[in-house]
């Protein structure tokens, strides 16, 4: 539509003896990340730090307090029924998916509260644009092709500090097995993904002017936000094929899908072979499938940047006929 606009306006100005003006020009260009100039600041750096802080501190202690919940009526539900106690950490299946619930409604419902209290849109706040379906799956592709690569990082931190973990990548892996396919996609792959995009590549990234920092600093909370030394080793490449996606695409519904994607695939793996793809220990056979994932990854890399810049070149080109 905004192709078909300007044509007209470049026909009219050629039969009114017009052209048009270089503003209007800049003003038809589709999304602020077509270009490499970074998007202006949308919070102010106090805010973004008291939200990282609030936030993500937050949501850990809420799914803590949950998950708490869920095994003390657990356990008073094996008192009443009179049946054994369930070990002291055990986390019912039900007890997860609440946790992880109740973690999102923090990231999302905090990210969004944080833009209306500083005035600004959720659509420029967060980066709740529609991109291209073609940009998407290959976002998706990308991900899941980085699974090697997170397995080949988790594998170097157990080869380094075998002991320096908290164990949360077994329990995950445990949970996973126990709660219902139905319901483990949602509750592992989807609400994750909307979650943690919105709050680190939405609220957090785009508030940071300079993209190279924006994307390193979005990688690097984001696998600390995993807290387990281990699973953050994994997370941090992730975090930065998702990063560049959504500063790239100017759409953290890009790096959702991504996400999602990556999530997905770890949740296939291990209901299926048992483990989440990122077990193994390091091998020239994982070095060779990482190898391998990090080559289709930038390739897909090279195809969302190759179409972004093709969006904005049939009007470029339409301006310098005119």
């Amino acid at each position: 539509m905004e192709r078909l606009l300007f044509d007209a306006m470049v026909y009219l100005g050629r039969h009114r003896g017009l052209r048009p003006e270089p503003e209007t020009q800049r003003d038809l260009r589709l999304t602020p990340s077509m270009t490499d100039n970074a998007s202006p600041r949308r919070f102010a750096t106090w805010q973004v730090v008291a939200g990282f802080l609030v936030l993500g501190t937050g949501a850990h202690a809420v799914s803590v307090v949950a998950a708490v919940v869920a095994m003390a009526v657990e356990m008073m539900r094996a008192r009443t029924e009179g049946v054994s106690l369930p070990p002291a950490d055990a986390l019912p299946w039900w007890g997860m998916t609440v946790a992880v619930v109740c973690s999102a409604v923090v990231l999302v419902g905090g990210s969004a509260a944080a833009a209306g209290l500083a005035g600004v849109s959720l659509r420029s706040a967060l980066g709740w644009r529609w991109p291209p379906a073609s940009v998407v799956l290959l976002a998706m592709v990308a991900a899941v092709a980085a699974s090697p690569v997170a397995g080949l990082m988790v594998a170097l931190a157990e080869a380094v500090a075998p002991g320096f973990t908290l164990g949360t990548m077994d329990a995950m892996n445990r949970q996973v097995a126990a709660v219902p396919m139905w319901l483990a996609v949602p509750t592992f792959a989807l609400l994750p993904a909307v979650s943690e995009e919105t709050f680190f590549r939405g609220f957090l990234q785009r508030s940071i002017r300079r993209p190279w920092m924006a994307i390193s600093l979005s990688a690097v909370l984001f696998a600390a936000y995993h807290v387990d030394p281990h699973h953050a080793a994994g997370t941090l490449p992730l975090g930065m094929l998702l990063a560049w996606v959504a500063w790239r695409t100017d759409s953290v519904v890009v790096s959702m899908a991504g996400h999602a994607a990556f999530n997905l695939f770890a949740v296939v793996v291990q209901r299926v072979a048992g483990h989440d793809g990122q077990e193994g220990g390091f091998t020239a056979t994982s070095a060779g499938l990482a190898a391998a994932g990090a080559f289709i990854a930038v390739t897909c890399m090279w195809g969302i940047a190759r179409i972004m810049r093709s969006r904005r070149r049939p009007l470029a080109s339409v301006a310098g006929d005119a």
